[in-house]
């Protein structure tokens, strides 16, 4: 869900430069920003100031987690931290048509692209799983 472009945006982290909303959830914010320092684009997400110790804990040590998982179907995760009261994962940005939108724009997709779409979702969920993540 495409909420708007931040003009001038705020730095995140002294490196981020957010730029664009893209998902809010109950929770989190997900941002497109830019990275000066590696020019491109990456996602951020982060966790609503108002979450406690508990929420902040098992953000950070998902972020951690992930961090450690490698494979074609998983985004890779740059950098995690907190930056005055926010914490944050700094992710690769995959650009493209989300699912919902393909589905509502175009109807139920053909058995092959089904197919297809699953098992890649089972291909990379079994390799998180094989390297000890737990998809929340």
């Amino acid at each position: 869900m495409h909420t708007g472009v931040v003009p001038d945006g705020p730095v995140l982290a002294g490196r981020y430069q957010v730029r664009l909303l893209l998902h809010r959830s109950a929770r989190s914010r997900t941002w497109e920003a830019y990275d000066p320092i590696l020019d491109r684009s990456v996602a951020i997400e982060t966790l609503d100031p108002q979450c406690g110790p508990e929420a902040r804990a098992a953000f950070r040590t998902a972020a951690l987690q992930s961090a450690q998982c490698s494979h074609h179907g998983l985004v890779a995760v740059y950098d995690t931290g907190d930056d005055r009261g926010t914490a944050y994962v700094v992710t690769e940005r995959v650009v493209g048509t989300p699912l919902d939108t393909v589905l509502a724009t175009n109807g139920a997709l053909q058995l092959r692209d089904a197919a297809a779409i699953v098992t890649q979702a089972a291909d990379a969920l079994a390799a998180a799983h094989a390297q000890g993540l737990n998809h929340g």
